[in-house]
């Protein structure tokens, strides 16, 4: 185990928490996550119905996941 400042968020069971509550770190992630994300769909010339079950058995299960235990807006 790390000592870190209570701002400083460590990645515990696939969340980045911080001790004070600030969830900068996990919209970070989440957001970089999403835009990786799309940058990789967008080159690969699939068809919408690929695309659309991909949304659902890829990043959608990566977002909401977090969202469980988060408050972003």
């Amino acid at each position: 185990m790390n000592r870190v400042e209570p701002s400083e968020a460590q990645k515990t069971l696939g969340v980045m928490m911080a001790v004070d509550g600030n969830e900068h770190a996990q919209s970070t992630k989440l957001k970089d996550s999403a835009k990786s994300w799309a940058e990789n769909v967008w080159v690969g010339y699939l068809r919408n119905g690929d695309v659309w079950f991909l949304i659902q058995s890829t990043i959608q299960k990566t977002l909401e996941y977090a969202m469980v235990v988060t408050t972003l807006p």
